[in-house]
């Protein structure tokens, strides 16, 4: 708002706000008044906590839930670390994935994951992957979804799952991550 004196009378003060390419009513001395300050507004919400240096380069995260199959849910547990690359403004990352799940046997599932992250926090995520069972070994293929909600500029925690792909079953993978950037 820009307050100016109404030559309407002595000492009465209207104040209006000015649209872009409006001007102010010379001043009584016939200069023109100098032209309001943009100030951003203090309400707008930061579109990522760390904007002021950008997305973090490195994310570490932890993940407890269960693990459903054709013939059991059990509980799991898992870590990922992923390095977002200096391009698109750090949306592309690659890195480890390991989950184990505590079942009926002790599974194991551990891939390199390419993953993509959208500015609201929603991450996709898509890997080779080898399950561990037993001693032996199968080859498939993980999608993963996430969604990171920020506590600070750099601790997020939220909502994954994930469909694991194997040739004679498919395994999905719920729970909660929570995680570090820096």
């Amino acid at each position: 708002m820009k307050s100016f004196t109404s030559p309407l009378g002595r000492g009465i003060v209207l104040s209006m706000p000015l649209l872009a390419g409006q001007c102010l009513p010379a001043r009584a001395d016939g200069t023109a008044h100098p032209a309001p300050a943009v100030v951003p507004s203090a309400s707008a919400p930061a579109e990522h906590p760390a904007d002021d240096h950008g997305p973090h380069a490195h994310h570490l995260a932890a993940f407890a839930g269960a693990t459903t199959t054709a013939h059991e849910t059990a509980p799991s547990a898992g870590a990922d670390y992923f390095y977002y690359l200096p391009v698109l403004d750090r949306r592309l990352g690659v890195g480890p994935i390991v989950d184990a799940t505590f079942g009926q046997h002790v599974e194991i599932v551990a891939g390199l994951a390419l993953a993509a992250r959208s500015h609201a926090g929603l991450q996709l995520a898509a890997a080779p992957i080898v399950v561990l069972v037993e001693g032996e070994r199968t080859f498939g293929g993980r999608l993963n979804v996430n969604y990171g909600y920020h506590l600070t500029a750099s601790i997020s925690v939220g909502p994954s799952v994930s469909a694991d792909f194997l040739p004679h079953d498919t395994l999905y993978v719920y729970g909660l991550s929570g995680g570090l950037g820096f």
